[in-house]
């Protein structure tokens, strides 16, 4: 049966105050909302859609993100999501699984127009085709996956607070060791405070763009971007260790370079550690509030000033080496841990794809395997 014998392609809006939904307010792959609050909205917009309780939406602007939701309330959609209302012969349970599935997603993907924003249309998807099984089957199928998927979300959000509890139990150890107590902005709780300094003291801060210009030929190097170390560079402005952090958008993500780069504009970097042990200096920093104060701007950014005034213990030098050491050793066996559960995460949601698409195309006979049981 092809598409658009089973569902009706909803394109006509209700004035009526509704909650709105866009396709960022769909979840990637889960076939939920993205938790937050919704805006409402009257409904008289050009474009939207009126969606009621059952109907199927689907987002139509790079579909390979497999963004999908069964509507369980009324809603308006914006003109990125398809809103399919599923005939008398469809559970609409079943087909929001069936749009979930692999070989509707693989449709959508292959008949999208566009490069970098690829699109697919109602004019295309309305031609797939699928088999079509009794309503009661179907309602079985979706009663199967509904407790499956529950299932393994269920184990998918228990990992996801593991690996929340690794990164805040490292994130409080890093503190422990490097701050010591200290309130790096009142200077309140060391116990030795003749070994307290303000950070600017201690290295020297600066933004990318302060950095001397003469760049000299170094080969393909890193580029250091507020969102980490990303793509590369055919000059170089710094030589290592510098240690960067960004100073727009992703802030708290610091790095320890060793070798040349090219750091951009949105880049804080500290280059004279005046006596400072370098990778100690990228776990102080990643310890402190870099994002207590901002910057005056439309987008807001770390003000090395304020920075530079927070108060932070000074170990020996010795001491600086000894917490570095300790610290990276922890950071690696962070990494591994928190790469082993998103791993495990990765498999759960591919057998979760996996089940799905064996219960809508008919490779898991549940009707027979019921039976089979029951006997």
């Amino acid at each position: 049966m092809k598409l658009q014998r089973a569902v009706r392609l909803v394109t006509e809006c209700v004035e009526e105050q509704r909650l709105s939904l866009a396709l960022e307010n769909i979840d990637s792959g889960s076939g939920r909302l993205v938790p937050g609050d919704l805006p409402t909205r009257s409904g008289v917009d050009p474009g939207l859609a009126s969606v009621q309780t059952g109907d199927v939406l689907f987002g139509k602007l790079r579909p390979y993100l497999r963004k999908s939701w069964c509507a369980t309330f009324p809603a308006h959609a914006s003109t990125e999501l398809l809103c399919l209302r599923p005939a008398p012969a469809v559970d609409s349970r079943w087909l929001g699984y069936l749009v979930a599935s692999d070989p509707f997603v693989e449709w959508a993907v292959s008949t999208s127009d566009g490069a970098k924003m690829p699109r697919t249309s109602w004019e295309k998807l309305r031609e797939f085709t699928f088999s079509l099984p009794s309503v009661a089957t179907q309602r079985l199928i979706a009663d199967f996956l509904d407790a499956e998927t529950a299932r393994i979300d269920s184990l998918v959000a228990l990992i996801t607070e593991r690996r929340v509890l690794v990164s805040e139990r490292f994130v409080a150890a890093r503190a422990e060791w490097v701050l010591r107590g200290l309130d790096p902005i009142s200077g309140a709780g060391c116990t030795e405070p003749s070994r307290v300094s303000k950070l600017g003291i201690l290295v020297a801060l600066q933004r990318g763009h302060d950095l001397p210009h003469e760049a000299r030929r170094a080969g393909l190097i890193p580029i250091v971007s507020s969102g980490g170390i990303s793509g590369r560079h055919d000059v170089a402005a710094c030589e290592p260790p510098g240690v960067v952090t960004g100073r727009y958008g992703t802030i708290g993500e610091v790095f320890l370079i060793d070798e040349p780069y090219w750091p951009l504009n949105t880049t804080l970097y500290v280059s004279d550690f005046r006596g400072a042990w370098p990778s100690w200096v990228r776990h102080l920093l990643g310890s402190l509030p870099l994002d207590a104060e901002s910057e005056k701007s439309a987008v807001g950014g770390i003000d090395r000033k304020v920075i530079g005034d927070l108060r932070v213990p000074v170990p020996s030098f010795d001491e600086q080496r000894s917490i570095a050491r300790r610290l990276d050793a922890l950071t690696a066996t962070r990494a591994e841990v928190e790469l082993r559960l998103a791993r495990e995460i990765e498999l759960l949601r591919q057998h979760k794809q996996a089940l799905i698409t064996a219960a809508v195309t008919g490779q898991l006979d549940l009707a027979r395997d019921i039976a089979e049981e029951a006997s």
